[in-house]
């Protein structure tokens, strides 16, 4: 068994293997039009499907939650396992500076002045780290998706920021992090 992000595993001679098991559509398609656009076996099946999902421990969710960020999905529990979380209010943490003593983290138990973001894998190299860079320009673009090559470069250059937070360059040279527009064009990061 290897692990690998979805986008790389949809990119490379997987001939050795069983069966591959990527995190999203987008990667499967690819994976899947590979081999029969070569002549190879694929099946497909969907074993479950998720949302996206941040995982923490317990005194980062209830820092989140007294920031009024995260809410208990299953208020009657004692100790909720399982917050939905506000993206844009979340992302506003880090645009505003702000780290996790500044939100109670201490109350909880810990000490940890680091920003407050989240930190996942490449988006160049995994579905689940380009579903959340899209997921968050989504909640900086007010729920909706741009609709001009304006639009498209300003986001673009507002997620700058939340790169450097995360000690990440912004990606350079990767095709999937932004579409190609009506002009060919893609925005610089």
């Amino acid at each position: 068994m290897d692990n690998s992000g979805s986008r790389e595993v949809a990119t490379h001679d997987i001939d050795r293997y069983d069966f591959v098991f990527p995190s999203g559509q987008p990667p499967a398609d690819l994976i899947m039009s590979s081999r029969l656009n070569s002549g190879k076996e694929a099946q497909a099946y969907v074993p479950f499907v998720s949302p996206i999902v941040l995982a923490t421990y317990r005194p980062y969710a209830l820092a989140l939650h007294d920031a009024g960020v995260a809410t208990p999905m299953d208020a009657s529990r004692e100790h909720p396992l399982y917050y939905e979380v506000d993206i844009s209010a979340f992302v506003g943490l880090t645009e505003q500076g702000k780290r996790w003593n500044d939100i109670g983290v201490r109350e909880h138990g810990i000490q940890n002045n680091n920003l407050v973001l989240a930190h996942t894998s490449d988006v160049c190299l995994s579905n689940s780290g380009g579903t959340y860079q899209g997921l968050i320009a989504y909640a900086k673009n007010g729920s909706r998706i741009p609709a001009a090559d304006g639009e498209v470069t300003a986001l673009a250059e507002s997620l700058k920021p939340l790169y450097r937070a995360r000690a990440r360059p912004p990606p350079t040279g990767c095709p999937t992090t932004c579409p190609r527009r009506a002009s060919g064009s893609r925005p610089s990061w």
